[in-house]
């Protein structure tokens, strides 16, 4: 018997998907990491060179968060469409799409030389930055899912299961380390150079960081294409050894002649006729009854704590050389250490959220603590330095439960879609809450801070509620 070179081998009828290397997966994990390192670090910006773009450039602070608002907005608009577009493309190509176009939106601002220019500059930068949440979180969900055990003896499996469920929380939990990481260096390198060089060198390093961040995309989507295509050549592989019935073009369902067809009773199993509008709103029917409850308690921490938290820090700035005295460079020294935090308990909390489970608990004593936290910085009856320390151990408790808890709730086929959903609700709160807070601050003072006392109360109902739904 001859076998060709393009062939596959006999074996392959029994033999799995292809295994990517540990290095390669490694180096694609640290290449998806560095691609979000950029976005970050352009995203923060605004909040950054706060007292620098209000001193050279005349902007209020209602302007300030103008410029969160257009590009959460922007976001939360093509988040409606990155989970379907994800669904469809793949990763490498939704990453690529995204990490070019908000680097365009950050080379826009460095080049734009009046408010409007910058606010165009940031609704670029929001649509691109759309999918990229999104496309890390899946990606990380699709590598380490559950569902790819192909073990089918019990107890084996079930370590398996524990395994790769503890790899997909740590896994998530260095993400969240990285773009901490990549949040404390905008707040401090960035006033220095404003300090040495001005705002607008500053605004160019940013996008400096946006070009390295598109190159590390680039080689990320090479690997990627590779692994997408091994996978596709292995699926048509296992087709030749499918049913030869199928092979040969016979069907295998009989087919009844017309007349034969008793008509006068509801016929079984015929195909329905129905229209492109009824198969759209059938398969959101669908959609949204796949989605737990417990789904949306996730959904519900997103919106309140996580974009409250994310706010906090970046009108951090505002409120600390305001109302508490400090300068630029020490206002972003207090901010870092959020930062700190957040990447050194990341880690940390990932690793015991995925050993000890209980996430309704975690998630239950984090939003109690943060909202008491939120509340002693409404009354400056605590020092700056701890009130943004336990902020960000609350906020790495969240980003252990919100978005790891995703893949272990929903099916793989809408991961895409609910985790766009997600970065929906996320979005939803930081395109509102910077015009909000910014207002409020501008009439009322520092009364704008009880807005996060409020977020952070409805964060614990919906702990109270997730506990309630999921007590394990």
């Amino acid at each position: 018997m001859e076998v060709s070179v393009g062939d596959p081998p006999l074996s392959t009828q029994d033999s799995g998907p292809p295994k990517t290397p540990v290095p390669i997966r490694l180096l694609m994990i640290a290449l998806l990491l560095h691609s979000g390192f950029g976005y970050y670090f352009c995203y923060d910006v605004p909040g950054a060179l706060a007292p620098y773009l209000q001193a050279d450039f005349g902007y209020s602070s209602t302007q300030i968060g103008l410029l969160y608002t257009v590009v959460s907005f922007a976001i939360m608009i093509g988040v409606l469409f990155s989970g379907v577009l994800l669904d469809r493309f793949g990763v490498w190509k939704v990453l690529l799409f995204g990490q070019s176009v908000l680097t365009l939106g950050s080379l826009v601002d460095s080049l734009s030389n009046s408010y409007a220019g910058f606010v165009i500059g940031q609704i670029i930068f929001g649509i691109g930055s759309a999918p990229m949440f999104t496309v890390m979180v899946s990606a990380i969900g699709i590598w380490f899912n559950p569902d790819t055990i192909t073990i089918t003896e019990p107890v084996e499996r079930e370590r398996q299961e524990k395994r790769i469920k503890m790899i997909l929380t740590v896994t998530m939990g260095c993400l969240t380390l990285w773009l901490r990481v990549a949040t404390f260096s905008v707040y401090n390198l960035l006033p220095i150079v404003a300090d040495k060089l001005g705002t607008r060198a500053a605004l160019w390093v940013s996008t400096l960081f946006g070009f390295v961040s598109l190159a590390t995309a680039v080689i990320f989507s090479i690997l990627q294409r590779r692994e997408d295509l091994l996978l596709a050549r292995w699926r048509l592989s296992q087709q030749r050894f499918t049913d030869p019935l199928e092979q040969s073009g016979v069907s295998a369902t009989p087919i009844v002649p017309l007349e034969d067809l008793d008509t006068s009773e509801p016929q079984e199993n015929l195909p329905v006729v129905t229209t492109r509008n009824q198969q759209v709103v059938a398969e959101i029917g669908m959609f949204f009854s796949a989605l737990p409850w417990t789904y949306w308690c996730l959904f519900g921490l997103a919106f309140t704590v996580l974009s409250s938290s994310w706010i906090f820090s970046s009108f951090g700035t505002t409120f600390l050389t305001q109302y508490w005295g400090y300068d630029g460079k020490g206002a972003g020294r207090v901010i870092s250490v959020l930062s700190i935090t957040n990447s050194a308990c990341s880690p940390f909390f990932a690793y015991a959220v995925g050993l000890f489970r209980r996430r309704s608990l975690w998630a239950l004593s984090a939003t109690l603590v943060i909202t008491l936290v939120f509340f002693l910085y409404f009354l400056r009856a605590l020092s700056p330095w701890a009130i943004f320390v336990l902020v960000g151990v609350c906020q790495s408790i969240i980003d252990a439960i919100a978005f790891p808890s995703i893949p272990l709730v929903v099916p793989k086929s809408i991961l895409g879609k609910a985790n766009s959903i997600v970065v929906l609700a996320l979005n939803l709160g930081l395109s509102l809450l910077p015009v909000i807070i910014g207002g409020l601050n501008d009439q009322v003072g520092s009364a704008a801070t009880l807005v996060f006392v409020v977020l952070g109360a409805a964060g614990f109902l919906i702990s109270l509620l997730f506990r309630i739904l999921a007590p394990q």
